[in-house]
């Protein structure tokens, strides 16, 4: 399963996020669908129980075939969010996985 924009650490995968940026996540999940199987649906939730639209500030996701992605904008500072990104396939597999999105002012 291969991840665009984020980083790895020994707790998992996460993103570092400055609160003024508007930026997208990819998971590319072909490597846990099999044969002609293809995402559905896709859902992203902050485990505290909120929408990550509203935890973060704004969030918008949407999937291809193979893809899932999240657009995310805002987010308060010092702030860890655990994120589920939730997939349904066309064989009615369902499919989660977790990553944090660390908010913090980004420096050059």
């Amino acid at each position: 399963m291969s991840k665009t924009g984020f980083k790895q650490d020994n707790i998992g995968a996460f993103i570092v996020k400055d609160p003024d940026a508007t930026l997208d996540y990819t998971i590319d999940w072909s490597g846990v669908l099999s044969g002609s199987d293809t995402i559905s649906s896709v859902a992203y939730d902050v485990e505290s129980g909120l929408s990550l639209s509203t935890a973060i500030g704004g969030a918008n996701f949407s999937n291809t075939n193979t893809t899932s992605s999240c657009n995310l904008t805002g987010g308060t500072v010092d702030t860890i969010y655990s994120v589920e990104c939730t997939i349904t396939t066309s064989e009615s597999r369902t499919f989660v996985r977790h990553f944090r999105v660390k908010v913090e002012k980004q420096q050059l």
